[in-house]
């Protein structure tokens, strides 16, 4: 067998409350049948790309101005929250004022909307060292503008 480098990625929404460990980890590979001796490996660094899981509000009128806060995990060292639509960034949505919670489970950000801005849905990402949120509308990152 030959060493090698092994690079797992996970993006998922959190299944419990305890946060899922950074660095080194075990990780052991138990082939059939369950009674065969099971494969090791040295441990291995795991980085987790961050989840938003909620955003709220969820809907703002444009030409607004206000504070947005979003959920999840794996939001540590975040640099930069976006808003897309149709797959590109959004310009007429700009967020500032980053600051991230120390377990790195909320983070809010002041977004502004400009009077321009067309009306509908949004999916909203999270930058952060271990990566960039999912781009899919998973139901818990998305944002909608609408009309006064």
């Amino acid at each position: 067998m030959t060493a090698g480098l092994v690079s797992l990625r996970v993006a998922m929404a959190p299944v419990s409350a305890t946060p899922l460990p950074a660095g080194p980890v075990a990780v052991a590979v138990t082939p059939a049948p369950a009674s065969a001796t099971p494969l090791t490996a040295s441990p291995v660094a795991v980085s987790r790309e961050p989840v938003i899981t909620t955003v709220s509000p969820a809907t703002a009128v444009r030409g607004t101005s206000l504070t947005v806060t979003l959920g999840g995990a794996g939001f540590t060292g975040a640099t930069a929250v976006t808003f897309e639509r149709n797959g590109s960034a959004d310009s007429t949505l700009t967020a500032t004022d980053l600051a991230v919670t120390a377990g790195g489970t909320q983070a809010t950000v002041t977004v502004t909307i400009a009077g321009g801005a067309a009306a509908g849905g949004r999916i909203v990402r999270i930058v952060t060292p271990g990566g960039t949120s999912t781009a899919g509308g998973v139901g818990g990152n998305r944002f909608t503008v609408t009309v006064p």
